[in-house]
């Protein structure tokens, strides 16, 4: 989790800690065995990582717990991770993770068991309305060997389907269009072009081609479709934040409202980002249902918090931590809201440690 480059004994003290999370730590026993004083590897703990030794510890503890409970497989036991994970008493295990992540350790699992009985809602399409829609209609044939990827629309249109946030429709019932063309070279291979259309706007946003031999046709259809897929994921993300710049606020849906914060949380400014969680305060109003701008939100409080773009980290780390368990609860597998919370769960561990508070000019010597 920590990225920074640490002294020596810093290093060796996370790494025993993380080697042994269960073992009962006692710092003066840690210090001995980093070869330092107690009073240097607790002041270096502070400096370097921006918490006690034993704050790090339960930070680590609890992190490494909510990883196992979501990952947990039949048959696991809230009391044997806890155990596991340093945690010999139920009771203060649950209220420590519940102050971490908003939720309760048996709710995680709960819900991790509900995930692994009903795998298919990883690949479902998101149920929401406001999503941006998309068709891939066959693509032009020209020469004999191009029948033999004929169906790479097809398989781009699965592809897009797996994207989640993505809706795979017919036309003319698309706001983006897929249009694509395979030309047979003569040479034993084809040449297939791509071009994205924003057919509401009348204008072709991204182009690409590709030259594929036809010896592996199933492996080139693969290939390719996860190539193209790929990109359109972000393209069709940038251009749905551009779409929506200079919408009046009142006509936006919540994922407008989540399009139009985006860029203002990544830019990493903190006027940016207080307008950004206007945004998607709006956002999660209007759809509370909706993972999307939680984890957006989440991901926001995480770099506030990292960055100290506030006075009130540990406020912002909490927040962080509260709407990434809210949207953790609610995603069904949507890559863009599993992006957003893979961030927000490590900032708030990870980016206050290693990014001590400016020192005072009192502090200075």
């Amino acid at each position: 989790m920590l990225d920074k480059p640490l002294p020596r004994d810093i290093k060796a003290a996370v790494d025993l800690l993380k080697s042994d999370l269960g073992r009962a730590w006692k710092v003066p026993e840690l210090a001995r065995a980093c070869g330092v004083s107690r009073r240097s590897l607790e002041k270096h703990f502070r400096h370097f990582v921006g918490c006690a030794p034993l704050e790090f510890l339960r930070a680590e503890r609890l992190r490494e717990a909510r990883l196992r409970l979501l990952r947990a497989p039949p048959g696991a036991t809230v009391a044997s991770i806890a155990a596991e994970c340093g945690y010999p008493h139920l009771g203060r295990f649950a209220i420590a993770y519940r102050g971490q992540f908003g939720e309760s350790p048996s709710a995680t699992l709960r819900f991790t068991r509900m995930r692994v009985k009903a795998p298919s809602r990883s690949v479902r399409l998101i149920q929401f309305s406001d999503r941006p829609t998309i068709a891939v209609p066959p693509f032009e044939q020209t020469g004999p060997n191009a029948k033999r990827v004929g169906q790479i629309a097809e398989e781009i249109s699965a592809a897009l389907c797996r994207t989640g946030w993505l809706v795979v429709v017919e036309p003319p019932r698309d706001r983006y269009r897929l249009l694509g063309r395979i030309h047979d070279d003569g040479m034993e291979g084809v040449r297939i072009r791509t071009v994205l259309r924003d057919r509401l706007r009348g204008r072709f946003i991204w182009a690409d081609s590709w030259q594929c031999a036809i010896a592996g046709a199933f492996e080139a259809e693969n290939w390719l479709s996860s190539l193209v897929a790929s990109a359109l994921r972000s393209v069709v993300r940038d251009a749905e934040a551009g779409r929506v710049t200079d919408m009046e606020l009142e006509q936006l849906t919540a994922w407008e409202l989540s399009m139009r914060a985006l860029p203002m949380v990544a830019a990493q400014d903190p006027l940016r980002h207080t307008a950004a969680l206007e945004l998607l305060e709006r956002a999660i109003e209007l759809a509370p249902s909706d993972p999307v701008p939680i984890a957006l939100a989440a991901w926001c409080h995480g770099l506030r918090a990292g960055h100290h773009f506030t006075g009130h980290m540990l406020v912002e780390r909490d927040e962080a931590l509260r709407l990434a368990a809210n949207a953790s609860v609610l995603n069904a597998g949507d890559p863009l809201a599993d992006t957003m919370l893979s961030a927000a769960y490590r900032l708030p561990i990870c980016l206050p440690m290693i990014c001590p508070p400016p020192r005072r000019m009192h502090d200075v010597r």
